[in-house]
This record gives structure tokens, C-alpha cells and sequence, in this order.
């Protein structure tokens, strides 16, 4: 920018303060007060939303949303410390049971702007056809102090498969050694 090769020049001492010079400056000074009322004009809200991205759940938890559900959820603050309890309960009506449930909380203040998302994976399973609580105790996460309000909800989770091939530890080699001494062979 000009002003500023101008600003240099005259610390130098090479330029006489004309018209053009002053216009600069001004020219400068206003542009520098229109960038800073700019700023103080967009919220820190705005700016959040504009950068906050959205949470794409997986194939499985689109299958799965209508029938499993978060029910309830607390979160509490623990004096003094930066740890936050979670406790959440969730109700599964699906046929098969599921586990690494991922849980997005959004924070907002009380004029319901947007202060932050914190997660929570839990990994514990919930049976098909039941119902469970799970405490997730001292996460370290970080809960603004201006929160109003905290909303829940399941963004993924993961079906539980049986698995295709299941190894068991028998005792055949020993009967099989049994055998071969009564037969006669060492």
C-alpha cells in the first residue's frame, strides 16, 4: 500500500508532507477504521458457524437411527477441575446390539449462540431389546463457563456382528495322545 511506503519515506526525510501524502493518511486511517468496525460488527457466533462443520453419520447409524435412541444425558462439571461427568441412556429396539456410540454435544449460551461441540464415544455395548445408562466419568473436556444449554444426539454408531469363525481351545491333542499310548505307540 501507499501509505505505508509513504509513512517510510517520510521517517527518512526524503519526502516534504504534500496534499497527496495527507490524502494518503486519511485514506489509510479510514480504511483501518472500516476494517475494525467490520470486525466488531461480525459475532463470534458468526464466525462459529460459518466454521463449524457438519457430522455425517455412517451407514450403520442410518439404519439403525430410528431404533436406537438417546433418552436421557446429563453433564456435570466437577468443581475446581477441568473433568466433566457425562452420564447417558440409551434404549435399543433393533434386533442386534451395537457399541462405539458416538455422542455429539453442541453447547450454546443463553441467547442460544453456539460456544462449542464436545464428543463422547462410548464404547460399551447396549444389548438388542433393552435399555441402559452408562456414566463416562472425567473426561477431560472443556465445557465453556457461559454454558446455558447442552443438546445431545447419537451421530454414529456400530453394529455388533457375530463373528464369522470363532476359535475355541479344546483338549483333543491331549486325547489324541491318550489313545495313541493305549494303542501301543510312544
Amino acid at each position: 500500500m501507499e501509505c505505508w511506503t509513504y509513512l517510510i519515506e517520510m521517517r527518512k526525510g526524503d519526502r516534504v508532507m504534500n496534499g497527496k501524502f495527507l490524502a494518503n493518511v486519511v485514506l489509510c486511517g479510514l480504511l483501518l477504521a472500516a476494517i475494525i468496525l467490520g470486525v466488531q460488527a461480525l459475532s463470534a457466533s458468526t464466525v462459529t458457524e460459518l466454521l463449524r462443520s457438519s457430522v455425517v453419520a455412517s451407514a450403520d447409524t442410518e439404519q439403525l437411527r430410528q431404533q436406537v435412541t438417546l433418552t436421557q444425558f446429563g453433564v456435570r462439571l466437577k468443581k475446581g477441575e477441568d473433568r466433566v461427568d457425562a452420564i447417558f441412556s440409551f434404549e435399543n429396539v433393533s434386533e442386534s446390539n451395537v457399541r462405539n456410540i458416538d455422542v455429539v454435544c453442541e453447547v450454546t449460551d443463553e441467547k442460544g449462540r453456539f460456544l462449542g461441540r464436545q464428543r463422547w464415544v462410548v464404547a460399551e455395548t447396549v444389548e438388542m431389546l433393552s435399555k441402559k445408562t452408562v456414566l463416562s466419568e472425567g473426561n477431560r473436556l472443556f465445557i465453556p463457563r457461559q454454558a446455558h444449554q447442552i443438546d445431545c444426539r447419537i451421530v454414529d454408531l456400530e453394529s455388533v456382528h457375530e463373528p464369522l469363525v470363532t476359535v475355541r481351545r479344546s483338549h483333543g491333542a491331549a486325547e489324541a495322545g491318550d489313545s495313541a499310548e493305549k494303542a501301543g505307540h510312544h
